[in-house]
């Protein structure tokens, strides 16, 4: 449980940080941007493991350049 906290601060963390479009991080992760506003602020009760990482892994692969 203490690694998906970690991973969704994180996420938010570099969410909240990055430059990046709404719209090419959607599309990047293959979710909607409605998802992507939902996670942001807090509105979806558990957004799942899956989801939570492909959006991780896709902005910390972003912010390395």
């Amino acid at each position: 449980m203490a690694l998906m906290a970690d991973l969704l601060t994180d996420t938010k963390r570099l969410l909240a940080e990055t430059d990046i479009g709404i719209d090419e991080i959607a599309e990047g992760v293959g979710v909607s941007r409605r998802w992507i506003y939902m996670f942001q602020k807090d509105e979806i009760p558990n957004p799942g493991v899956v989801g939570v990482q492909k959006l991780h892994d896709f902005l910390a692969s972003r912010s390395l350049r």
